[in-house]
Parts: C-alpha cells; structure tokens; sequence
C-alpha cells in the first residue's frame, strides 16, 4: 500500500486539553524547573510509561505521570523526581540539538551519559532519513512506514545495525539492554516514534532551531556512508 502522509499523526495525544479533567499539582519550586499537569495515556497493549528518575510504572502510582513543559517527552511521578533529574535533563530540555550544544558535538555524534536523549537523536535522525529518501528520491524504503510497513520496528533494527558497526558513533555505554530500551522508545515514544510520518519543518519546530535538520542528516550520513541525494 502506497505511503500517504498524514498530520494526524504528528498531533499531541490529547488534541482538546479543555475535554480533559485534569488533576493539578503545585508548580515545581527549584530554579529553572518547568512542570506541566498533564497526565501521560498508556494503553494496555503498549509499555507502560515509567518516570524518568525513579522508574516507576504508571501501573505502581495513585496518579498519574505528568510531563516535563518544556520537551513534552520526559516523564516524572512527581516534583521530587522531576528535581531531582533536573540537573542532568536541563542540559537539553528544550534545546536545539547542535554541534555546539550537549546534545551533538564536534567530538562526539551522540551525548555520552543521557540516554533518553541519544535514543530520541537515534530514532529522528533515522525518521528524518526516511522522509528525506522519500520527499527528494521518491524512495519509499521497504519495511518502513513509508514503504506500509504495518510494524517498522525490523527496517529500524537495521538502522541500529549500521550505527553499532560505526567506530565512534555510540556512546561506550551502549549495549543489548540499552539497544533494547532505544527499540521500546521508537515503538512507544511521544514524540520520537517510527510510527508517526515527520516532515523538515516538524524537526525545526520541535527543536526550535533551523539548523537542527543539517545535524541529523550529518549524524545519517556518517551511520549509512552516504547522504540521502
């Protein structure tokens, strides 16, 4: 079946804020910390949600997971826990991702301790690509969602495959379980997931920067050995 791209999904879980009945929380005191009362959805099919610094599933709390206001991505049970993992999660938390921030350097492709954030970089630079093959080849890669794969997951291990086989271009932490946990992500992620289409002008505005392209499109480059052109 012929890809057709859709605005539908790259909509935020919850389209209508005002529908929803919301419990609230008191605003998180620590400096520069941003909090956002809105709860996370799970469904029984998919991983449950945990919170970022403690790990807890939404199954184990009394209430619900809220996001970070900034990012909409990361996930807390609590203001404690949202402190508490704020100090490292600030460094690129509303970012744009650059050779010159924590996200990318010019030393390293990928940040080397944050590992959320090298498997959101991961599954853009990877969703990017095919958007990319697609928009200026016409290229709708089979086993990808633009080719209608009904499950990208196997086309995206192969884009795994090929980074892990590049010197230099994951962080020395990286292993089976981590490898595991950036697939979990892609499959059930918020914003970066290889079920949902994305266009150019998603990735500017996401990271709020128009270089943010360029950077993951390098980062590609250097994962298969050429560019997309």
């Amino acid at each position: 079946m012929p890809f057709h791209r859709s605005r539908r999904s790259l909509l935020p879980i919850f389209e209508d804020a005002n529908a929803m009945k919301v419990d609230t929380i008191p605003i998180a005191t620590a400096k520069d910390c941003v909090w956002v009362s809105t709860p996370v959805e799970t469904s029984e099919k998919s991983e449950p949600a945990t919170c970022a610094t403690c790990q807890k599933s939404q199954s184990d709390l009394q209430t619900s997971l809220k996001c970070c206001a900034r990012c909409q991505t990361t996930r807390y049970c609590s203001v404690a826990c949202q402190k508490e993992d704020w100090k490292a999660h600030k460094l690129v938390c509303g970012k744009p991702i650059n050779p010159h921030n924590p996200g990318l350097t010019d030393e390293k492709d990928l940040p080397s301790s944050l590992e959320k954030d090298v498997f959101i970089l991961l599954i853009d630079c990877y969703r990017l690509r095919m958007e990319d093959e697609y928009t200026f080849k016409g290229d709708a890669a089979t086993g990808s969602l633009y080719g209608g794969a009904l499950n990208p997951l196997p086309h995206f291990r192969k884009f795994l495959d090929k980074a892990e086989k590049k010197e230099g271009i994951l962080p020395e932490w990286w292993d089976m379980q981590k490898r595991t946990m950036c697939e979990k992500e892609a499959v059930f992620g918020t914003w970066a997931n290889i079920n949902h289409a994305m266009e150019k002008s998603d990735i500017v505005q996401h990271y709020k920067n128009p270089m943010a392209p360029m950077t993951l499109r390098a980062l590609g480059e250097k994962i298969y050995g050429e560019g997309f052109m």
